[in-house]
């Protein structure tokens, strides 16, 4: 049976190394025309929730990170992670998807795929697609044996960005920053368990079984958690775990320990970097960057380990509709990263910085840059992780218009730029029609 689709790259993954691996594995495995179907072609099958969950601070557990916040499947801090992972909202869901039927929770990938963007559900029925027997012991409740394959697990929102779209549930420093503005008391750092020990003991017996760890947080560089992991992986000589992470890229050091030389001890890793743009636009909208630290810390990675999947994760809104060309290119021609090494995130919420509140004449001042640059690029985007973020964007511009929300764009933007003493108009000068009217 042809697998040409399960063995394309993905957004995640674009070294050698995994890309042979999973093709071996599918090389190996005998699908079932089923098996192939659902896979390939059900518009609503994800492998995630027979190998998968994703723990946030507070507890609320999820099938994934893109899944709904307003419904989790469970809280690991009220019950047990066997009773999350086949409670009524996990079963329900597989059994939905079992039968090609929407799940509310997984809405944010059905709007991506939507916008011909590639998705988390596309993304992970590829990588792993030779676990799909899996399946095949879901009990008729919908039920099934616990076969974590794959962590993602935020033990804390310790961060030191306050980043203008994000907020105080994923970063301690916008919750020091809201408790002063509002005079009231966030959680400044919130473990899942309720304490490291506990978190420790939740983790622990899934290690053996572990192929992929996602860090995220919060900043997982930062976090004593993930230290512990990566220390209890290497003491097991499990170095063929695949690392994914989420960072700022901010703090690369640790208690004396560079990060750069604990990744070359591990087979594969891939690294996205939350960077949005350059200088001081990049400063304004992740407040805690120091743009030249940034820069040293990618150059010092590419001398200490170059063969680490690196790839710029980027964020695009409004704030950054117009800059983002010029960040990828000058990354790439001051040899910083490839061409296919940026990955378009298009950002869901706060709605008021979506790239949908720009007007008519900017949405197709942005859809030319865009498109101009993906005429550009495409001949060494080989993987198309560059060209298809771009052109998921344009689908995305073109959806709906959300001017209506200009006035509290601009609300949020002098609210923030009085208390951080910063300048909208003189960081983004490209933008200042937006503020018009305020």
């Amino acid at each position: 049976m042809d697998k040409g689709y399960l063995s394309e790259d993905t957004p995640h993954n674009s070294k050698s190394l995994l890309l042979d691996r999973n093709k071996q594995k599918l090389e190996q495995h005998q699908f079932t025309t089923e098996h192939y179907n659902l896979l390939t072609s059900s518009k609503h099958f994800c492998m995630l929730p027979w190998l998968h969950l994703h723990g946030w601070t507070d507890g609320n557990a999820y099938p994934c990170c893109m899944a709904d916040m307003e419904i989790p499947v469970g809280n690991l801090r009220k019950n047990t992670f066997e009773e999350v992972w086949n409670g009524e909202s996990m079963n329900q869901l597989r059994l939905n998807m079992l039968q090609d039927k929407p799940s509310d929770t997984c809405k944010k990938c059905y709007e991506l795929e939507k916008s011909s963007l590639f998705s988390l559900r596309n993304e992970s029925n590829r990588n792993f697609a030779y676990a799909v027997d899996y399946i095949d012991n879901t009990y008729e409740d919908g039920s099934a044996d616990p076969n974590i394959f794959y962590w993602d697990m935020r033990f804390s929102n310790q961060c030191n960005f306050s980043c203008r779209m994000c907020g105080p549930q994923f970063s301690s420093s916008w919750a020091k920053e809201s408790n002063s503005m509002y005079n009231r008391k966030a959680p400044i750092i919130n473990y899942t368990r309720g304490s490291k020990q506990l978190n420790w003991e939740m983790v622990e017996p899934y290690i053996d079984n572990l192929h992929k760890i996602y860090f995220a947080g919060g900043e997982p560089l930062m976090m004593e958690e993930h230290w512990r992991l990566i220390d209890e992986l290497l003491k097991r000589g499990k170095t063929d775990v695949e690392l994914i992470y989420n960072t700022n890229f901010s703090e690369t050091k640790y208690k004396k320990r560079n990060i750069f030389e604990t990744w070359k001890e591990f087979e594969l890793v891939s690294v996205g970097a939350s960077l949005d743009a350059m200088g001081a636009r990049a400063e304004y909208i992740r407040k805690g960057t120091k743009w030249d630290n940034i820069v040293r810390n990618r150059e010092e990675m590419l001398s200490i380990c170059p063969t680490v999947d690196f790839f710029a994760s980027a964020t695009l809104q409004a704030l950054n509709a117009y800059h983002i060309v010029d960040f990828h290119n000058e990354w790439v021609q001051q040899g910083l990263i490839e061409t296919y090494d940026f990955h378009v995130n298009v950002l869901q919420g706060p709605e008021w910085y979506r790239l949908t509140i720009l007007p008519q004449q900017m949405k197709e001042e942005v859809v030319q840059l865009y498109e101009d640059h993906i005429e550009k690029i495409n001949f060494n985007d080989d993987i198309m992780r560059a060209s298809n973020g771009f052109t998921g964007a344009i689908n995305f511009l073109k959806q709906e218009d959300r001017t209506d929300l200009l006035p509290k764009f601009r609300e949020e933007i002098h609210k923030y730029d009085s208390y951080r003493n910063e300048n909208f108009a003189e960081t983004f000068p490209e933008l200042k029609e937006l503020m018009n009217g305020l």
